[in-house]
């Protein structure tokens, strides 16, 4: 992404502009809590595992709930595609 500044203001403020999108990766996130008490829990988390294998899915976290440890809570992580830049 470039941003658009006045030629004036970079010579005034004796900026210069430098790409650093390339010390960035895109990456997604995605948190499921589940109940404990939940019948047929071992297969409610079985099935949002396969789905999120289904979607490419990079990474996964199953651990106790800190803020309410009735729960289950799922993390899966996704590698974003990329997707065209828009510039100003």
């Amino acid at each position: 992404m470039e941003a658009q500044f006045p030629k004036r203001a970079n010579t005034f403020l004796s900026s210069h502009l430098t790409p650093v999108m390339f010390m960035f990766e895109r990456k997604g996130l995605v948190e499921v809590t589940l109940d404990k008490s939940l019948q047929g829990i071992d297969k409610a988390i079985e099935d949002v595992i396969e789905a999120a294998l289904g979607a490419e899915a990079e990474d996964f976290d199953q651990k106790e709930d800190d803020e309410n440890p009735n729960n289950i809570l799922l993390k899966v992580g996704f590698q974003c595609p990329d997707l065209p830049v828009a510039t100003c």
